[in-house]
């Protein structure tokens, strides 16, 4: 009865130190991978992102005609940028902008100076267009900001907007008088509230 005993403990040592022998092997063999791993033929993020015909998203504030999130193609500068968000307003500083520098994704651009846009929209739509006291600018104000205007309702700012769209941005306030349904006289109850 003692040497079957004696057996089975032997039986059982062997079988622990099998399991414990594999866990050993198994985790030296784990750690004595090589950590340099080739990436050769990898691509790079890094170096994709400053090749033309990538996207970088930047955000532009200040002293522009339409502020807000602009997407750009890959190598564009900052002059760039300004040109696609309507270039620069009347009196914007850019004496401390290099105009030259390249773009990088997820930059913010802040352009000094100038009659500014208050609040802009990620879509890149103007949600406050006021700028000088209470006066409207009626090349950036929005739907509902120029049916604030007197004499302007919702059907009357959407043609300002498809007027805009069609012919560019106003060069003279006089201008909205070309606008269908705005009046001289109804150009003269609102010409003291517009600016451009």
């Amino acid at each position: 009865m003692v040497d079957v005993l004696r057996k089975r403990l032997v039986v059982v040592a062997v079988l622990i130190i099998i399991v414990l022998g594999g866990s050993c092997y198994a985790y030296w063999q784990k750690n004595s991978v090589p950590t340099n791993v080739s990436t050769e033929g990898v691509p790079s993020l890094n170096n994709g992102a400053n090749r033309q015909g990538s996207v970088s998203t930047v955000y532009i504030s200040g002293a522009v005609m339409q502020p807000g999130v602009i997407k750009v193609s890959g190598g564009s500068r900052i002059i760039d940028v300004i040109n696609a968000a309507g270039g620069l307003t009347e009196g914007a500083d850019i004496t401390k902008l290099n105009l030259a520098q390249p773009v990088k994704d997820g930059m913010h651009i802040k352009v000094l100076g100038g009659v500014v846009a208050l609040s802009q929209t990620l879509t890149g739509h103007s949600d406050s267009a006021k700028a000088v006291g209470d006066k409207i600018n009626i090349n950036t104000a929005s739907k509902s900001e120029l049916d604030k205007l007197p004499g302007i309702g919702a059907t009357l700012a959407q043609r300002i907007i498809d007027y805009r769209q069609a012919n560019g941005q106003f060069k003279d306030c006089s201008e909205l008088r070309k606008v269908t349904g705005i009046s001289e006289s109804r150009y003269n109850k609102l010409k003291d509230k517009i600016i451009i």
